[in-house]
Protein backbone atom coordinates (compact mmCIF):
# COMPACT_ATOMS: atom_id res chain seq x y z
CA UNK A 1 0.00 0.00 0.00
CA UNK A 2 0.99 3.72 -0.16
CA UNK A 3 0.24 6.81 1.88
CA UNK A 4 1.42 10.26 0.75
CA UNK A 5 0.69 13.83 1.62
CA UNK A 6 0.08 14.58 -2.25
CA UNK A 7 -1.72 12.48 -3.84
CA UNK A 8 -0.88 9.16 -5.85
CA UNK A 9 -1.96 8.18 -9.44
CA UNK A 10 -2.00 4.56 -10.27
CA UNK A 11 -1.88 2.73 -13.56
CA UNK A 12 -3.75 -0.46 -14.39
CA UNK A 13 -1.97 -2.29 -17.17
CA UNK A 14 -1.23 -5.32 -19.15
CA UNK A 15 0.51 -7.00 -22.19
CA UNK A 16 -1.26 -6.32 -24.48
CA UNK A 17 -1.58 -5.47 -20.56
CA UNK A 18 -4.08 -4.03 -18.50
CA UNK A 19 -2.34 -1.59 -15.65
CA UNK A 20 -3.77 0.60 -13.50
CA UNK A 21 -1.96 3.56 -12.56
CA UNK A 22 -2.60 5.88 -9.91
CA UNK A 23 -1.42 10.08 -9.28
CA UNK A 24 -1.92 13.27 -8.74
CA UNK A 25 -1.95 16.16 -11.44
CA UNK A 26 1.31 17.99 -11.97
CA UNK A 27 0.36 21.12 -10.51
CA UNK A 28 4.45 22.48 -11.19
CA UNK A 29 4.70 22.19 -14.63
CA UNK A 30 3.47 25.39 -16.04
CA UNK A 31 1.81 24.94 -19.46
CA UNK A 32 3.90 26.33 -22.79
CA UNK A 33 0.27 26.46 -24.77
CA UNK A 34 -2.72 27.85 -23.97
CA UNK A 35 -5.70 26.26 -23.07
CA UNK A 36 -8.59 28.48 -23.89
CA UNK A 37 -11.69 27.85 -25.82
CA UNK A 38 -11.37 29.18 -29.46
CA UNK A 39 -14.40 29.88 -31.92
CA UNK A 40 -12.97 27.01 -34.64
CA UNK A 41 -14.65 24.57 -32.07
CA UNK A 42 -10.81 23.32 -29.98
CA UNK A 43 -7.54 24.45 -29.12
CA UNK A 44 -4.74 24.22 -32.42
CA UNK A 45 -2.57 21.30 -32.02
CA UNK A 46 1.07 21.87 -32.83
CA UNK A 47 0.53 21.04 -36.49
CA UNK A 48 -3.09 20.80 -38.19
CA UNK A 49 -5.92 19.33 -35.86
CA UNK A 50 -8.26 20.71 -32.96
CA UNK A 51 -7.55 19.46 -29.18
CA UNK A 52 -10.69 18.50 -28.24
CA UNK A 53 -12.67 20.73 -26.08
CA UNK A 54 -16.39 18.82 -26.32
CA UNK A 55 -17.49 17.81 -22.77
CA UNK A 56 -20.89 16.19 -21.65
CA UNK A 57 -22.02 14.49 -18.26
CA UNK A 58 -22.79 11.31 -17.51
CA UNK A 59 -25.21 11.41 -15.18
CA UNK A 60 -27.97 8.73 -15.16
CA UNK A 61 -27.39 7.46 -11.66
CA UNK A 62 -26.19 7.97 -8.48
CA UNK A 63 -22.81 9.81 -10.45
CA UNK A 64 -22.74 13.24 -12.13
CA UNK A 65 -19.33 12.61 -14.03
CA UNK A 66 -17.48 15.00 -16.77
CA UNK A 67 -16.10 13.35 -19.89
CA UNK A 68 -13.85 15.13 -22.38
CA UNK A 69 -12.40 14.23 -25.70
CA UNK A 70 -9.32 15.07 -25.59
CA UNK A 71 -8.02 11.54 -24.05
CA UNK A 72 -9.01 12.32 -20.28
CA UNK A 73 -11.88 12.55 -18.27
CA UNK A 74 -13.48 12.90 -14.86
CA UNK A 75 -12.47 16.74 -14.42
CA UNK A 76 -12.75 20.00 -15.63
CA UNK A 77 -9.34 20.43 -17.65
CA UNK A 78 -9.01 24.33 -18.61
CA UNK A 79 -11.94 25.93 -16.51
CA UNK A 80 -11.94 25.27 -12.72
CA UNK A 81 -9.48 22.39 -13.09
CA UNK A 82 -11.51 20.25 -10.59
CA UNK A 83 -12.84 16.93 -10.01
CA UNK A 84 -15.63 16.19 -11.78
CA UNK A 85 -16.60 13.10 -10.01
CA UNK A 86 -19.74 13.14 -8.54
CA UNK A 87 -20.76 10.91 -5.59
CA UNK A 88 -23.05 10.47 -4.44
CA UNK A 89 -24.88 12.81 -7.35
CA UNK A 90 -26.58 16.04 -5.19
CA UNK A 91 -28.69 18.39 -6.98
CA UNK A 92 -29.60 20.86 -4.15
CA UNK A 93 -26.48 23.84 -4.88
CA UNK A 94 -26.39 24.93 -1.58
CA UNK A 95 -25.10 21.41 -0.10
CA UNK A 96 -21.56 20.55 -1.12
CA UNK A 97 -20.68 17.96 -3.50
CA UNK A 98 -17.98 15.30 -2.85
CA UNK A 99 -16.42 13.71 -5.43
CA UNK A 100 -13.80 10.15 -5.61
CA UNK A 101 -11.91 10.53 -8.86
CA UNK A 102 -9.86 13.26 -10.30
CA UNK A 103 -9.02 12.29 -13.46
CA UNK A 104 -8.68 9.42 -15.93
CA UNK A 105 -6.86 8.49 -18.91
CA UNK A 106 -6.64 5.12 -21.56
CA UNK A 107 -2.40 5.01 -21.96
CA UNK A 108 -1.13 2.44 -24.68
CA UNK A 109 2.83 1.66 -25.50
CA UNK A 110 4.79 -0.16 -27.50
CA UNK A 111 7.82 -1.06 -29.24
CA UNK A 112 8.02 -0.54 -33.56
CA UNK A 113 8.83 -4.14 -34.51
CA UNK A 114 10.55 -2.30 -37.73
CA UNK A 115 12.97 0.13 -36.02
CA UNK A 116 12.54 -0.35 -31.89
CA UNK A 117 11.33 2.82 -31.40
CA UNK A 118 9.30 2.89 -27.97
CA UNK A 119 5.89 4.32 -28.96
CA UNK A 120 3.69 5.82 -26.64
CA UNK A 121 -0.09 7.62 -26.56
CA UNK A 122 -0.73 8.45 -23.11
CA UNK A 123 -2.38 11.50 -21.42
CA UNK A 124 -3.09 13.18 -17.90
CA UNK A 125 -3.31 16.52 -17.42
CA UNK A 126 -2.23 18.39 -20.95
CA UNK A 127 -0.06 20.32 -19.12
CA UNK A 128 3.30 21.54 -20.38
CA UNK A 129 2.30 21.11 -23.87
CA UNK A 130 1.03 17.39 -23.39
CA UNK A 131 -1.42 16.03 -26.03
CA UNK A 132 -1.75 12.62 -27.23
CA UNK A 133 -5.18 11.88 -29.24
CA UNK A 134 -7.19 14.37 -30.99
CA UNK A 135 -10.80 14.05 -32.21
CA UNK A 136 -11.99 11.63 -34.88
CA UNK A 137 -11.68 8.77 -36.92
CA UNK A 138 -8.47 7.62 -39.27
CA UNK A 139 -10.40 8.47 -42.25
CA UNK A 140 -7.70 8.45 -44.82
CA UNK A 141 -6.31 4.76 -44.05
CA UNK A 142 -3.89 4.82 -46.66
CA UNK A 143 -1.76 7.76 -45.28
CA UNK A 144 -2.93 7.54 -42.04
CA UNK A 145 -4.54 10.40 -41.10
CA UNK A 146 -7.52 12.89 -40.83
CA UNK A 147 -7.20 16.74 -42.34
CA UNK A 148 -7.81 19.32 -39.78
CA UNK A 149 -11.34 19.78 -40.76
CA UNK A 150 -12.65 17.14 -40.00
CA UNK A 151 -11.02 16.90 -36.95
CA UNK A 152 -12.87 19.64 -36.02
CA UNK A 153 -16.20 18.09 -37.54
CA UNK A 154 -15.92 15.41 -35.05
CA UNK A 155 -15.19 17.42 -31.99
CA UNK A 156 -18.69 16.24 -30.09
CA UNK A 157 -20.30 13.29 -28.01
CA UNK A 158 -23.28 11.50 -28.85
CA UNK A 159 -25.40 11.60 -26.08
CA UNK A 160 -28.25 8.49 -25.99
CA UNK A 161 -30.90 6.99 -23.46
CA UNK A 162 -32.31 3.68 -23.13
CA UNK A 163 -36.10 4.77 -22.34
CA UNK A 164 -35.58 7.27 -25.84
CA UNK A 165 -34.50 4.10 -28.11
CA UNK A 166 -37.43 2.27 -26.38
CA UNK A 167 -40.16 4.84 -27.30
CA UNK A 168 -38.31 5.31 -30.82
CA UNK A 169 -38.59 0.93 -31.48
CA UNK A 170 -42.48 1.56 -30.03
CA UNK A 171 -43.38 4.43 -32.16
CA UNK A 172 -41.50 3.10 -35.33
CA UNK A 173 -43.24 -0.05 -34.77
CA UNK A 174 -46.32 2.42 -35.07
CA UNK A 175 -45.85 3.47 -38.45
CA UNK A 176 -43.81 6.94 -37.08
CA UNK A 177 -41.00 6.76 -39.74
CA UNK A 178 -40.05 10.49 -41.06
CA UNK A 179 -36.67 12.30 -39.52
CA UNK A 180 -39.11 14.61 -38.13
CA UNK A 181 -40.43 12.38 -35.93
CA UNK A 182 -37.08 11.05 -34.71
CA UNK A 183 -35.47 12.32 -31.17
CA UNK A 184 -32.30 14.34 -32.58
CA UNK A 185 -30.14 11.91 -29.92
CA UNK A 186 -31.01 8.79 -32.51
CA UNK A 187 -31.66 10.87 -36.17
CA UNK A 188 -27.68 12.00 -35.55
CA UNK A 189 -26.20 9.17 -33.87
CA UNK A 190 -22.92 8.72 -35.44
CA UNK A 191 -23.46 4.82 -37.20
CA UNK A 192 -21.70 3.89 -40.69
CA UNK A 193 -22.99 6.76 -43.19
CA UNK A 194 -25.76 8.05 -41.16
CA UNK A 195 -27.14 10.53 -44.10
CA UNK A 196 -28.75 13.02 -41.66
CA UNK A 197 -25.19 13.40 -39.51
CA UNK A 198 -23.28 13.42 -42.83
CA UNK A 199 -25.76 16.05 -44.54
CA UNK A 200 -24.82 18.39 -41.25
CA UNK A 201 -20.85 17.65 -41.21
CA UNK A 202 -20.00 19.11 -44.54
CA UNK A 203 -16.43 18.62 -44.03
CA UNK A 204 -16.76 14.81 -43.56
CA UNK A 205 -15.22 12.91 -46.70
CA UNK A 206 -16.63 9.60 -45.63
CA UNK A 207 -18.50 7.65 -42.83
CA UNK A 208 -18.25 4.79 -44.57
CA UNK A 209 -16.66 2.56 -41.54
CA UNK A 210 -17.58 0.96 -38.64
CA UNK A 211 -18.24 3.36 -36.02
CA UNK A 212 -20.79 4.36 -33.86
CA UNK A 213 -22.61 0.94 -33.00
CA UNK A 214 -26.12 0.02 -34.26
CA UNK A 215 -29.16 -2.11 -34.97
CA UNK A 216 -29.07 -2.64 -38.54
CA UNK A 217 -32.87 -3.40 -39.23
CA UNK A 218 -33.52 -3.96 -42.78
CA UNK A 219 -29.40 -5.39 -42.71
CA UNK A 220 -27.90 -2.83 -45.31
CA UNK A 221 -24.85 -1.68 -43.12
CA UNK A 222 -26.30 1.99 -43.41
CA UNK A 223 -27.46 3.32 -40.13
CA UNK A 224 -30.68 5.12 -41.28
CA UNK A 225 -33.31 5.64 -38.62
CA UNK A 226 -35.68 5.79 -41.00
CA UNK A 227 -35.56 2.32 -41.79
CA UNK A 228 -36.00 1.58 -38.06
CA UNK A 229 -32.01 1.75 -37.24
CA UNK A 230 -31.18 2.67 -33.77
CA UNK A 231 -27.98 2.49 -31.53
CA UNK A 232 -26.94 -0.21 -30.35
CA UNK A 233 -25.84 0.56 -26.60
CA UNK A 234 -25.42 -0.49 -22.75
CA UNK A 235 -27.04 0.50 -19.70
CA UNK A 236 -30.15 3.59 -19.79
CA UNK A 237 -27.54 6.22 -20.45
CA UNK A 238 -24.70 5.91 -23.01
CA UNK A 239 -22.08 8.40 -24.20
CA UNK A 240 -20.39 7.33 -28.06
CA UNK A 241 -17.25 9.58 -29.31
CA UNK A 242 -13.83 8.62 -31.32
CA UNK A 243 -10.42 9.72 -30.78
CA UNK A 244 -7.45 9.33 -32.78
CA UNK A 245 -3.20 9.90 -32.29
CA UNK A 246 -2.64 11.05 -36.14
CA UNK A 247 -4.17 14.68 -35.77
CA UNK A 248 -1.05 16.05 -34.69
CA UNK A 249 2.21 16.21 -33.09
CA UNK A 250 2.50 13.80 -29.79
CA UNK A 251 3.46 16.04 -27.35
CA UNK A 252 4.77 14.50 -23.73
CA UNK A 253 6.03 16.47 -20.49
CA UNK A 254 9.20 17.44 -21.64
CA UNK A 255 8.20 18.72 -25.07
CA UNK A 256 9.29 15.39 -26.32
CA UNK A 257 7.20 14.28 -29.68
CA UNK A 258 6.45 10.36 -29.99
CA UNK A 259 5.67 9.08 -33.88
CA UNK A 260 1.90 8.36 -34.01
CA UNK A 261 1.24 5.33 -34.22
CA UNK A 262 -2.05 5.08 -36.31
CA UNK A 263 -4.46 4.60 -33.28
CA UNK A 264 -8.32 5.09 -33.58
CA UNK A 265 -10.10 4.56 -30.37
CA UNK A 266 -14.13 4.55 -30.48
CA UNK A 267 -15.41 4.66 -26.67
CA UNK A 268 -18.75 3.56 -24.99
CA UNK A 269 -19.43 5.67 -21.82
CA UNK A 270 -21.92 4.49 -19.81
CA UNK A 271 -23.83 4.16 -16.78
CA UNK A 272 -26.98 1.66 -15.29
CA UNK A 273 -30.11 3.20 -12.94
CA UNK A 274 -30.59 0.88 -10.73
CA UNK A 275 -31.10 0.21 -6.70
CA UNK A 276 -28.06 -1.92 -6.63
CA UNK A 277 -24.50 -1.35 -6.43
CA UNK A 278 -24.43 -0.75 -10.58
CA UNK A 279 -26.22 2.94 -9.35
CA UNK A 280 -22.62 3.58 -8.06
CA UNK A 281 -20.35 2.98 -11.18
CA UNK A 282 -19.45 3.91 -14.66
CA UNK A 283 -18.63 1.71 -17.32
CA UNK A 284 -16.68 2.12 -20.54
CA UNK A 285 -15.79 0.44 -23.49
CA UNK A 286 -13.18 1.23 -25.66
CA UNK A 287 -12.28 -0.04 -29.27
CA UNK A 288 -8.53 0.42 -30.21
CA UNK A 289 -7.49 -0.08 -33.56
CA UNK A 290 -4.20 -0.18 -35.27
CA UNK A 291 -4.74 1.86 -38.33
CA UNK A 292 -1.00 2.50 -38.96
CA UNK A 293 1.55 0.95 -40.53
CA UNK A 294 3.49 -0.09 -37.50
CA UNK A 295 3.17 -3.55 -36.16
CA UNK A 296 3.71 -3.48 -32.35
CA UNK A 297 5.44 -5.41 -29.87
CA UNK A 298 5.67 -5.77 -26.15
CA UNK A 299 2.04 -3.31 -26.12
CA UNK A 300 0.87 -2.41 -23.16
CA UNK A 301 -2.77 -0.61 -22.37
CA UNK A 302 -3.23 1.18 -19.27
CA UNK A 303 -5.60 2.40 -17.15
CA UNK A 304 -4.44 5.49 -15.68
CA UNK A 305 -6.40 7.05 -13.24
CA UNK A 306 -5.92 9.62 -10.76
CA UNK A 307 -8.61 8.93 -7.05
CA UNK A 308 -9.80 11.96 -5.08
CA UNK A 309 -11.82 10.11 -2.55
CA UNK A 310 -12.83 13.42 -1.15
CA UNK A 311 -10.24 15.38 0.86
CA UNK A 312 -6.72 13.59 -0.98
CA UNK A 313 -4.51 14.09 1.20
CA UNK A 314 -5.06 11.19 3.44
CA UNK A 315 -5.96 8.32 0.60
CA UNK A 316 -4.34 4.79 0.38
CA UNK A 317 -4.02 3.25 -2.84
CA UNK A 318 -3.55 -0.58 -3.26
CA UNK A 319 -4.74 -3.77 -5.75
CA UNK A 320 -6.56 -6.80 -4.90
CA UNK A 321 -5.15 -8.94 -6.62
CA UNK A 322 -7.80 -11.98 -6.86
CA UNK A 323 -10.48 -9.72 -8.38
CA UNK A 324 -7.91 -7.63 -10.40
CA UNK A 325 -9.10 -4.44 -8.96
CA UNK A 326 -7.17 -1.22 -8.45
CA UNK A 327 -8.82 0.44 -5.28
CA UNK A 328 -8.38 3.82 -3.43
CA UNK A 329 -9.33 4.21 0.19
CA UNK A 330 -9.51 6.93 3.01
CA UNK A 331 -6.41 6.67 5.65
CA UNK A 332 -8.49 7.29 8.55
CA UNK A 333 -11.97 6.51 10.24
CA UNK A 334 -13.05 10.01 9.65
CA UNK A 335 -12.52 11.88 6.00
CA UNK A 336 -12.42 15.26 7.63
CA UNK A 337 -12.58 18.72 5.47
CA UNK A 338 -14.61 20.99 3.60
CA UNK A 339 -15.00 18.45 0.88
CA UNK A 340 -14.41 14.86 3.05
CA UNK A 341 -16.99 12.14 3.24
CA UNK A 342 -16.84 12.55 7.01
CA UNK A 343 -17.33 9.40 8.84
CA UNK A 344 -16.93 6.00 7.61
CA UNK A 345 -15.92 7.09 4.35
CA UNK A 346 -16.44 4.89 1.08
CA UNK A 347 -13.67 3.17 -0.97
CA UNK A 348 -13.55 3.59 -5.28
CA UNK A 349 -11.57 0.67 -6.90
CA UNK A 350 -10.79 0.80 -11.09
CA UNK A 351 -11.61 -2.70 -12.72
CA UNK A 352 -11.68 -4.52 -15.61
CA UNK A 353 -14.66 -5.95 -16.93
CA UNK A 354 -13.02 -7.56 -20.21
CA UNK A 355 -9.41 -6.72 -21.17
CA UNK A 356 -7.81 -7.09 -24.30
CA UNK A 357 -7.30 -10.95 -25.75
CA UNK A 358 -4.72 -12.90 -24.55
CA UNK A 359 -1.85 -14.30 -26.80
CA UNK A 360 -2.50 -17.89 -27.64
CA UNK A 361 -0.51 -20.36 -26.21
CA UNK A 362 1.04 -18.08 -23.85
CA UNK A 363 1.06 -20.13 -20.97
CA UNK A 364 -0.49 -17.91 -18.53
CA UNK A 365 -3.96 -17.84 -16.81
CA UNK A 366 -4.26 -14.11 -17.68
CA UNK A 367 -8.25 -13.79 -16.28
CA UNK A 368 -7.45 -15.21 -12.90
CA UNK A 369 -9.69 -18.40 -13.55
CA UNK A 370 -7.74 -21.12 -12.81
CA UNK A 371 -7.95 -22.04 -16.48
CA UNK A 372 -4.69 -21.57 -19.10
CA UNK A 373 -4.96 -20.95 -22.71
CA UNK A 374 -8.87 -21.50 -23.01
CA UNK A 375 -10.50 -20.49 -26.03
CA UNK A 376 -11.64 -16.57 -26.15
CA UNK A 377 -9.36 -15.85 -22.89
CA UNK A 378 -8.78 -12.15 -21.77
CA UNK A 379 -6.77 -9.90 -19.59
CA UNK A 380 -7.65 -8.71 -16.29
CA UNK A 381 -5.19 -6.20 -14.13
CA UNK A 382 -1.87 -7.95 -14.45
CA UNK A 383 0.30 -5.12 -13.19
CA UNK A 384 -0.50 -2.78 -10.81
CA UNK A 385 2.02 0.79 -9.58
CA UNK A 386 1.47 4.31 -8.36
CA UNK A 387 3.89 7.11 -8.87
CA UNK A 388 3.84 10.28 -7.08
CA UNK A 389 3.29 14.26 -7.85
CA UNK A 390 7.28 14.88 -7.65
CA UNK A 391 10.27 15.38 -9.76
CA UNK A 392 12.09 11.93 -8.32
CA UNK A 393 13.53 10.62 -11.49
CA UNK A 394 12.78 6.84 -9.45
CA UNK A 395 8.58 7.10 -9.01
CA UNK A 396 7.79 10.59 -10.10
CA UNK A 397 6.05 12.54 -13.04
CA UNK A 398 6.41 10.81 -15.97
CA UNK A 399 8.05 13.28 -18.90
CA UNK A 400 9.50 11.09 -22.03
CA UNK A 401 8.47 8.25 -23.61
CA UNK A 402 10.43 5.91 -22.13
CA UNK A 403 8.65 6.85 -18.24
CA UNK A 404 5.65 6.20 -19.47
CA UNK A 405 6.73 3.01 -20.91
CA UNK A 406 8.17 1.57 -18.00
CA UNK A 407 5.25 2.95 -15.62
CA UNK A 408 3.20 0.69 -18.24
CA UNK A 409 5.82 -2.40 -17.96
CA UNK A 410 5.29 -1.86 -13.60
CA UNK A 411 9.39 -0.91 -13.96
CA UNK A 412 10.04 2.93 -12.26
CA UNK A 413 10.99 5.43 -13.86
CA UNK A 414 14.77 4.91 -14.09
CA UNK A 415 13.79 1.33 -15.22
CA UNK A 416 14.54 -0.58 -11.98
CA UNK A 417 12.48 -3.52 -11.03
CA UNK A 418 9.46 -2.75 -8.63
CA UNK A 419 10.17 -5.12 -5.44
CA UNK A 420 7.87 -6.28 -2.80
CA UNK A 421 9.61 -3.89 -0.09
CA UNK A 422 9.29 -0.93 -2.13
CA UNK A 423 12.95 -0.17 -2.29
CA UNK A 424 14.67 -0.13 -5.20
CA UNK A 425 16.52 3.46 -4.92
CA UNK A 426 13.31 5.19 -3.52
CA UNK A 427 13.86 7.41 -0.64
CA UNK A 428 11.98 7.16 2.10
Amino acid sequence: MNKSQIRTVILISSLFIVNVIFAKENVNVSSTETSSNTTNGGNKAPTDCVIGNSRVELDINNIRTLLLNGGDMWWDQGNTNQARYEVPKIDDPTKVKKHSMFAGALWIGGVDAGNGTVLVAAETYRQGATQSYFPGPIVDVINVDISASECKEWNFHSKVHAEVIDEFISNFEEGETTAEDIPEEILLWPGRNNPFLMSIKKEFTSMDMPLAPFIDVNKDGIYDPTSGDFPDIRGDQAIWWVLNDVGGDKRLGDGQISDAIGLEIQTLAFAFATNNCFNNATFYKNIVINKGNKFLKNTYIGQWADPDLGAYDDDYVGCDVSRGLGICYNGKEIDAGFRGYGANPPAIGVDFFQGPLADKNDGIDNNHNCEVDEEGETIIMSKFLYYNNSSSTINGNPQTMAHYYNYLQNFWMDGSIVTYDGKSGLSP
